[in-house]
């Protein structure tokens, strides 16, 4: 069943070819309007599309510019004495080159697999790929199971990893979900490392993971914007028909209920940050959020919400200035993390809040778990790259392997801390 869906299909693809990726490695105040002011706020126009969630000094800016505004994009930040890099004349050309890598993997991938090698996938699987892989896996070892997390706004079925702990009682839950956002693809692929260690790996951290503590990971909460990457590579909301306007989506970082359609958030249908009509309006976050709430915030010793790009390990809260009591203890763990994963591939990831590292950022998931559900340690990392620059959204598929090797072992500190620091 998993290699005969692993003869996947792509659907008719949005084409980037001519697009410009145009990376501004410092954004100063008095250029921030300048580079909005570029930027298409309709995504049906996708003509200038600005990379960046929100856009603040200090910030580099990626430009995604089509062959029509490319010339003058670059006269008008010429004008303005914008210092910019071109990171790519033909955007499609480079998500072919990584598209054409990841074809190598999966074929060796399946050779493998067909021989009774079931390493770690080292390629990006398509969301059925991703959960007939999950079923296989657990088919295989009894204490691993796959169960339904929830259902989409399409009305397909999304599913998880459940790893039960095998010695303790009574024992703490980890949860960790990943694709809320449908182009950020190493954050399921990462999903995938992390969920194949924990079963599977026989370090002395996998089996201390395994051993202790009850994990819930699943690896894709936005299956039909996932999916529908498959054919438009930059998408990132889910599929929601909103009334009243014909564009599609709802950003699903910005639909939780605590601190919904507060700062960084937006009313525009059209607009990649659309929060939705209301808190909680899309079933995708529904689902997570019944989850947490059925375990209990108490239960729960890990909540992450996992994300690209950026290198960081983002703290709450995201949707206000304001720091949360605990905060010293949260940036501690999260310090914690980032010096495993330094040790492990001597890649920085910047521990702080997103106001502090990034912008104001309402409605979001880590905030909702720890606000609501009342998990004391929260986080959202922004996997590699660290730039535009670097590949951005775009990666090959030889970082998902570090990728895995990094975050995992950020998770394991992350977790021993919050441990000892309840």
């Amino acid at each position: 069943v998993l290699l005969s869906a692993l003869a996947f299909a792509a659907s008719e693809k949005v084409s980037y070819t001519g697009y410009h990726s145009i990376l501004i490695p410092q954004v100063t105040s008095d250029e921030v309007s300048i580079v909005r002011s570029l930027a298409d706020t309709d995504d049906r126009v996708r003509q200038v599309m600005l990379m960046n969630d929100h856009l603040v000094a200090g910030m580099e800016a990626n430009l995604l510019v089509s062959p029509e505004q490319a010339s003058y994009v670059m006269s008008i930040l010429d004008q303005f004495e914008i210092p910019f890099d071109i990171v790519s004349s033909d955007f499609q050309s480079w998500i072919d080159e990584v598209d054409s890598l990841n074809e190598i993997n999966k074929q060796k991938w399946i050779a493998d697999f067909e021989s009774g090698n079931k390493r770690k996938p080292d390629f990006y699987m398509t969301n059925s790929e991703i959960n007939d892989w999950m079923n296989d896996l657990a088919n295989d070892y009894s204490y691993a199971t796959v169960s339904t997390t929830g259902t989409s706004i399409e009305g397909q079925d999304f599913f998880q990893l459940d790893v039960d702990a095998t010695i303790v009682s009574n024992p703490k839950h980890v949860y960790i979900n990943g694709g809320i956002h449908a182009r950020e693809w190493i954050s399921p692929a990462t999903m995938q490392w992390i969920i194949h260690e924990v079963i599977t790996g026989t370090s002395d951290d996998a089996v201390r993971m395994r051993e202790n503590y009850i994990w819930h990971i699943p690896p894709v909460i936005n299956p039909d914007g996932y999916d529908y990457t498959w054919a438009n590579r930059m998408w990132r909301k889910n599929r929601r028909i909103n009334s009243g306007s014909s564009c599609i989506g709802v950003d699903l970082n910005r639909n939780w209920g605590w601190g919904w359609d507060g700062p960084g958030s937006s009313t525009d249908p059209c607009s990649d940050t659309y929060r939705g009509a209301s808190a909680d309006s899309e079933p995708e976050v529904r689902a997570v959020e019944d989850q947490l709430m059925a375990i209990g915030g108490e239960n729960i010793v890990l909540y992450m919400d996992v994300h690209s790009y950026s290198q960081f390990w983002l703290v709450p809260w995201g949707g206000t200035t304001e720091k949360p009591d605990d905060y010293a203890e949260l940036k501690a763990g999260g310090d914690a993390a980032a010096a495993a994963i330094r040790s492990v591939n001597n890649l920085s990831f910047l521990v702080g809040t997103p106001p502090d590292i990034l912008y104001v950022a309402s409605g979001g998931s880590f905030d909702w778990a720890k606000g609501h559900a009342g998990v004391k340690y929260t986080y959202a990392p922004e996997l590699r790259p660290a730039s535009a620059g670097a590949g951005g959204f775009v990666i090959p598929p030889e970082n998902i392997d570090p990728s895995g090797k990094e975050i995992f072992a950020g998770v394991v500190a992350n977790i021993d801390f919050a441990a000892s620091n309840p």
